[in-house]
């Protein structure tokens, strides 16, 4: 075990300097390598090019807790061992400390990191270990760092960019806010794609013109704020998110989107529209202050009951009581978790079922509800696929039909009346054509359908 205060806080004043410990990336893959390989842990090892070459994840996140109320750890797992690499015990400390996940301590053990992998990475390690009829046997092993799991966060960190809320907000595509939408483009690295991945040189080149713009800037006798956005707005004007140099280096571009985040932020956006219209449904007197003066037969008493009772939401429904009470003039904001979302696409149907006895037929609110639980079924289809290790080809076809889909609704969700009432008009007009479709066709009387669709 190695200081990181002794070891990475060097040059730092004594308020920068943080404590916590990190381990020898060599030593601790060795460690883990004759773990696996001595059948103790009881996964079967799965070889995918090459025996003996061990796939490693490597990645890291901040959360609140400790002192000031940071603390920042990297773990790394074996992606050998199959579906087991999804357990927390199958994922093992590399570092940890008592620091922010973007503090100077936490850059200079990356680009340590960074060199100790490179490294690695071009050796070949003897590994001796006990089998389970206690043999001894000594293999060369190898080992290669193909997943960095990083939240969104952590990546723009790592590869050096701009947050999320960029003109260019991925850091895996040259999306933009203005083509974001637009249903009918295609990633790929082909040209005729709309959009492709960023190219690592092209990252370097970027980060050196925004440091020479910069040195430009600074010479302004102008605001910071005014020069922060300039430097933004440059960095836009490149088509472009890249601010510094990666400090993954090259191997950047072996990260890749974590489908646990994606799937969080959808759920809790899903979950505020569908609060959104409870509460509008609900028509609560601004004389409310307290969710304790909520009538027990108000939809939003029913909707918070459900939440608790059915859905096994408890956090989510106290947290909703907490902004109502305290600050509900201002958007529900609310960071769903992995066990938030599960519990919310298994059981949206029963916050749904718990609006019903108010909803009216024919009227925009019923639709509404229709809709969101629509919205909240694909959703569930879409977090069903594309969180698999194992998926097919029929599967992936599926999935790009309901990502448009849900992309769609998410669109569209506004409908106002007049969209609905043309919706219910052609609604009819379409159930309409079907029962002359199969009553005509059945029987062979066209000139009946040509004189139906003329009335139509």
């Amino acid at each position: 075990m190695y200081s990181v205060y002794e070891t990475l806080c060097e040059g730092l004043d004594e308020e920068y300097k943080v404590h916590g410990c990190y381990r020898n990336l060599a030593e601790l893959f060795i460690k883990l390598a004759e773990f696996y390989l001595s059948g103790c842990s009881g996964h079967t090892l799965v070889w995918f090019e090459e025996e003996y070459k061990f796939y490693v994840s490597l990645g890291g996140d901040g959360a609140p807790f400790g002192k000031h109320d940071t603390a920042c750890a990297w773990l790394v797992g074996f992606l050998n061992i199959g579906r087991g690499i999804l357990s927390s015990n199958e994922n093992f400390l590399l570092f940890g400390a008592n620091c922010s996940e973007n503090c100077i301590p936490v850059q200079r053990y990356i680009k340590m990191l960074v060199s100790d992998v490179q490294h690695l990475e071009q050796q070949t390690f003897k590994c001796t270990y006990i089998t389970s009829e206690s043999q001894t046997c000594t293999v060369d092993i190898k080992f290669h760092i193909s997943e960095f799991p990083n939240d969104l966060k952590m990546v723009a960190f790592l590869c050096g960019e701009l947050t999320n809320s960029a003109t260019y907000f991925c850091s895996f595509a040259n999306v933009s806010s203005k083509d974001a939408t637009d249903l009918n483009g295609q990633f790929g690295k082909e040209k005729d794609k709309k959009w492709h991945p960023w190219n690592y040189s092209e990252r370097v080149q970027v980060a050196k013109s925004v440091e020479t713009f910069k040195q430009t800037v600074a010479k302004q006798n102008i605001a910071e704020s005014t020069k922060r956005s300039k430097v933004t707005n440059f960095i836009a004007g490149k088509r472009s998110r890249q601010e510094f140099k990666p400090l993954l280096g090259p191997m950047v571009d072996r990260i890749h989107i974590d489908p646990l985040h994606l799937k969080n932020n959808a759920c809790a956006l899903a979950h505020r529209l569908l609060l959104q219209e409870v509460l509008l449904i609900s028509q609560l007197p601004s004389a409310i202050k307290s969710f304790l003066q909520v009538p027990s037969t108000s939809p939003f008493h029913k909707y918070i009951d459900a939440m608790r009772t059915k859905c096994n939401l408890r956090r989510l429904a106290n947290k909703i009581i907490r902004w109502f009470n305290e600050n509900r003039d201002s958007k529900f904001d609310y960071r769903f978790t992995g066990k938030d979302s599960r519990c919310f696409l298994q059981n949206f149907m029963f916050l749904i079922a718990a609006m019903e006895p108010f909803l009216k037929d024919k009227t925009k609110a019923l639709f509404t509800f229709h809709v969101l639980a629509y919205l909240c079924l694909t959703l569930r289809d879409c977090v069903s696929v594309f969180s698999r290790i194992d998926v097919t080809d029929s599967q992936l076809d599926d999935l790009e039909k309901n990502c448009r889909d849900c992309v769609s609704v998410f669109s569209r969700i506004d409908i106002t009346d007049s969209q609905l009432d043309d919706l219910e008009k052609n609604c009819h007009i379409l159930s309409y054509i079907i029962c002359i479709l199969t009553t005509t066709l059945l029987h062979g009387h066209w000139e009946t359908l040509f004189l139906s669709m003329l009335e139509i």
